[in-house]
């Protein structure tokens, strides 16, 4: 990928791939640059969250 998260290039290459429509996506993400990725996509995006390890 030329661009990296918060980029959404690897979402829509994700798309492409799979023959997708990017609004009909939905993105599984654990990190805020890849939940802006993933709007910057235009894609829904359900936020994973992950114990503390502390």
């Amino acid at each position: 990928m030329e661009h990296g998260k918060p980029a959404p290039d690897m979402f829509l290459k994700a798309a492409e791939l799979l023959g997708a429509s990017p609004d009909r996506c939905v993105v599984f993400e654990d990190a805020e640059p890849g939940m802006k990725a993933a709007a910057a996509a235009g894609m829904d995006c359900i936020q994973v969250r992950r114990p503390s390890l502390a």
